[in-house]
């Protein structure tokens, strides 16, 4: 039976251009009899930043209860009553209160259901019990088909797993630090007998985004989507009668951000693929996951804040790890705090490219319209006053930087919210006193 180490730990920084709430895992096992049903164990990671913590006798502590529906989906139909429904308590707790307002600690939850082979939906919901607050996610699972002779789980990417307890911690987020130099998955084998197998690892880098919907067999392909082998490695092993788990090491160094693909293969002496299974997983840019995704677009982004020549030696770099290197190096000459984990000022300029580009996006990225220019450039102003359109005059804004002493004006000359700023950043009108 898989064991997960219930804990409030330290997790990665996340990327993901829409950051949940909380975030659900799903992995399915062979439940180890012939009922026909099969374990699907759910772990649930919610950021303390999203609960509601109240002070206790021993520090602070957050209450919430979350509840899973399964419901059969037969194509784009699904059941109107749940398959199953399972409801549990949980409880975070922090020493600090500046520990309950992190962006690091999670409270860590897992449940199992026990269901037979199919394609489910799962509605999650997580209520915060002080707050009242609700909040709600849907996923599709396939729950795997053990009856063959081998077969094999699905894959879990682990946080931490430790072999003498074989409690571990999933990496709930499917997000993966480019600077990272490998991770380890775990999965299970599963035989009606003592065999001798193959088992094959792949990494698969997507070149362009898919819909999310399951691979082909192993040896199909999809003409629509490009693929990159960045690594594959096989091994022999001896898989016993029943239950075998193993823990893989995967090495990823040098790895280009995007999506990308685990793949287990299990196979006979042969050759011959008796069954698969896949992970997916997002490598994402260390340092910049909340805000951005990709380098390319990351050093494009520079050009309210970089000379020129700073930007065209960063893109000659031969290969994108190496302009990852310069770009990082340029941020490094401008890090307040040398030395530690967090370059604040480089955060702070993507957090705006970021918040522009949710909030000024139109037929152009935010950030390159003008608001989203002068966002980046100074950060928010400290007031705004806003005129709509009237007969004698256009809508328009005036941001008010009192910090700097100056102040800009946009004017929607179209009248569908393309703001153009009135006069340059260094206009001397701009100035307030």
């Amino acid at each position: 039976m898989l064991i997960l180490l219930l804990v409030a730990a330290r997790t990665p920084a996340h990327a993901q251009e829409v950051i949940p709430e909380f975030y659900v895992d799903a992995m399915t096992v062979w439940s180890g009899d012939d009922s026909g049903y099969n374990t699907v164990d759910l772990y649930t990671r919610i950021p303390f930043r999203r609960l509601t913590f109240v002070r206790s006798s021993n520090g602070f502590r957050a209450d919430y209860v979350v509840t899973v529906d399964a419901l059969l989906r037969n194509g784009d139909e699904l059941t109107s009553t749940p398959v199953q429904t399972r409801i549990w308590e949980g409880t975070a707790r922090a020493d600090l209160y500046l520990a309950t307002e992190s962006e690091d600690l999670s409270a860590y939850t897992t449940q199992s259901l026990q269901l037979p082979a199919g394609v489910y939906q799962l509605a999650m919901q997580v209520e915060d019990r002080n707050s009242n607050q609700v909040f709600v996610r849907e996923m599709d699972v396939q729950v795997r088909d053990f009856s063959a002779s081998q077969s094999l789980s699905d894959i879990a990417i682990l946080d931490n797993y430790d072999q003498a307890t074989l409690q571990f911690i999933p990496r709930v987020t499917g997000n993966v630090g480019t600077d990272e130099l490998g991770v380890q998955i775990l999965y299970e084998t599963y035989s009606d007998r003592s065999a001798a197998m193959r088992l094959r690892h792949e990494v698969v880098r997507l070149v362009r985004e898919t819909d999310g919907s399951l691979l082909p067999a192993p040896e199909g392909s999809e003409p629509d989507v490009d693929r990159h082998v960045v690594h594959e490695e096989s091994q022999e092993v001896r898989l016993e009668s029943g239950r075998n788990q193993h823990v893989i090491n995967i090495p990823l160094r040098d790895m280009e951000a995007g999506p990308h693909i685990i793949r287990v293969i299990l196979e006979d002496q042969d050759g011959v693929p008796v069954d698969f299974a896949t992970k997916d997983f997002t490598a994402r840019w260390m340092g910049l996951q909340q805000h951005i995704s990709n380098v390319e677009e990351a050093i494009e982004q520079l050009e309210y804040t970089a000379k020129k020549k700073d930007i065209a030696f960063i893109r000659e770099g031969a290969t994108e790890a190496d302009r990852y290197r310069r770009f990082l190096a340029f941020w490094d000459k401008r890090d307040p705090t040398p030395g530690t984990a967090r370059n604040e000022v480089m955060e702070e300029y993507y957090y705006r490219v970021s918040f522009a580009n949710r909030r000024y996006t139109s037929l152009i990225e935010g950030w390159k319209t003008d608001r989203g220019f002068v966002l980046v450039r100074y950060g928010e102003p400290d007031f705004v006053r806003k005129k709509p359109h009237t007969f004698n005059y256009e809508p328009y804004e005036v941001w008010i930087y009192e910090r700097i002493g100056r102040q800009f004006i946009f004017v929607d000359k179209t009248g569908f919210g393309d703001y153009e700023l009135l006069v340059p950043i260094w206009d001397e009108r701009t100035r307030l006193y």
